[in-house]
């Protein structure tokens, strides 16, 4: 889940067809129909000016075997062709994809939340019948809080934007008619804010991993996920990491799931900065979570 932090004074401020745009008093979020990217901005200090945009969307969904490397053998039904040209083994196509974004749901139960309210949509897409589904849910809190993943606490104002990211229905490469032997998933998430990520804090057993985006932001990765509704469980080590071709670009890396995976990224801050921590939940099989969260 992904959390922006300000007073909130305005949730839902314009929707179109196919995109949504939501306000706080000192912040904003616009949604895209096509990719289903995110773009943040904050007001700077007491002025109406507002922060460069921080971007978030994703970028590659990639299928890992037990070496740690990319899935190479991943031929359907015996076309050596499928091995080579699969968007099974590596889906990199999401501008090419409308996500649908539902109606505002408001006073509903913010996810591992306990009581905690919020104003909430989803936004989802089916990425191909050898792919998978997408979804994406996204909350503004509607009062201050905490949300909880793992062991991690995550402390709330009344504003903040959060956000989870769920893959389901997920084709993986030797399963049915599908060579292969793939045991992880990579999933690249794109972050353009002021600077490329640069890492401030590494990841411990409580603590996720930072990274500074400028504009006195952080984006933090939780290192926690649940596999197939399961107990949270510590992502392998190494993850998450800043991708060493793309410095734009984060890689969480998961375990092989039948039904979900669920990764809960969170952002927090105080007055002048704002952090991003992610708790793994399925971004609905697979669920990603990241959070923002900043006074203006």
């Amino acid at each position: 889940m992904a959390i922006f932090k300000g007073i909130l004074f305005v949730l839902l401020i314009a929707m179109t067809a196919a995109d949504m745009a939501m306000k706080m008093d000192t912040s904003q979020v616009k949604i895209a129909s096509e990719a289903g990217s995110m773009e943040f901005r904050r007001q700077l200090g007491n002025t109406s000016e507002l922060s460069d945009p921080v971007k978030i969307k994703m970028a590659e969904v990639v299928q890992i075997g037990a070496d740690g490397l990319e899935v190479t053998d991943c031929a359907k039904n015996g076309n050596p062709l499928f091995s080579m040209f699969n968007p099974m083994k590596r889906f990199a196509n999401f501008a090419g994809k409308t996500f649908n974004i539902d109606a505002m749901r408001e006073n509903a139960a913010m996810p591992n939340a306990g009581s905690l309210k919020a104003s909430m949509t989803k936004f989802s897409a089916d990425l191909g019948a050898d792919v998978g589904k997408l979804a994406i849910d996204l909350a503004l809190a509607e009062e201050a809080g905490e949300v909880v993943v793992g062991g991690e606490t995550q402390a709330l104002e009344k504003g903040d934007m959060k956000f989870n990211i769920e893959l389901s229905e997920w084709k993986w490469c030797g399963e049915e008619d599908a060579t292969g032997a793939a045991k992880f998933l990579d999933v690249y998430m794109e972050v353009k804010g002021k600077l490329t990520p640069q890492m401030k804090h590494a990841r411990s057993a409580a603590v996720p991993a930072s990274f500074d985006i400028g504009d006195n932001m952080t984006v933090s990765f939780s290192g926690k996920f649940q596999k197939d509704s399961g107990a949270w469980a510590d992502m392998v080590d190494g993850y998450p990491k800043v991708d060493p071709t793309n410095p734009y670009r984060v890689i969480v890396r998961f375990p092989r799931f039948s039904t979900k995976l669920v990764y809960d990224p969170s952002l927090t801050g105080a007055a002048g900065f704002v952090s991003l921590s992610i708790i793994l939940v399925t971004m609905t099989t697979v669920v990603a979570c990241v959070m923002f969260n900043g006074i203006m």
